[in-house]
């Protein structure tokens, strides 16, 4: 293999490792972003809890 089809396989493969790897830093956001929400969702539940339970207290 001469040098120059040599480092266009390195290039080909850093390209193919750089597309990879953001395939996976993309699936990573959404499923943090997913999970995110999830947990401001359950926030949101308890406060709403908690506020009704602070409204319906006797004083």
């Amino acid at each position: 293999m001469t040098d120059h089809a040599f480092m266009v396989l390195l290039l080909a493969i850093s390209i193919a490792i750089g597309v990879g790897g953001l395939l996976i830093l993309g699936s990573m956001l959404r499923e943090c972003q997913r999970l995110t929400r999830a947990v401001a969702a359950l926030v949101y539940q308890e406060g709403e809890r908690t506020r009704a339970a602070v409204i319906s207290r006797p004083s």
